[in-house]
């Protein structure tokens, strides 16, 4: 039988004067355990849980027909390739400028 408890010590860290942690120091050397997770997950779920939802999609195609242009900027050129967002803005400009002429060109009849 052992009488004495086991006592563990760990490590002390080396600060300077200052009380800065020394280069090579660490607070936590077996660092975050494993499965812990680092919030990325969980807030990707949330994101997840959202968009997926029924008054999402509802939300999206009444902002999409009250104002297509700006639902395409929003929400269609950050989808695209790299590559192609800037001729997709270009012809969201031309189709936003052709609707408003054709439109202007209208006159109110009683």
């Amino acid at each position: 039988m052992q009488d004495k408890p086991v006592i563990r010590y760990e490590k002390q860290v080396r600060r300077n004067a200052a009380g800065q942690l020394l280069p090579g120091s660490t607070l936590n050397p077996r660092g975050r355990p494993r499965g812990s997770g680092d919030g990325f997950h969980a807030v990707l779920q949330i994101v997840s849980d959202i968009a997926t939802s029924e008054e999402f999609r509802r939300a999206l195609m009444e902002q999409a027909r009250k104002n297509p242009f700006a639902y395409a900027r929003a929400v269609l050129v950050p989808l695209a390739p790299a590559k192609q967002r800037k001729a997709l803005r270009a012809q969201i400009r031309a189709a936003e400028l052709a609707a408003q002429t054709s439109f202007s060109n209208v006159t109110k009849t009683s």
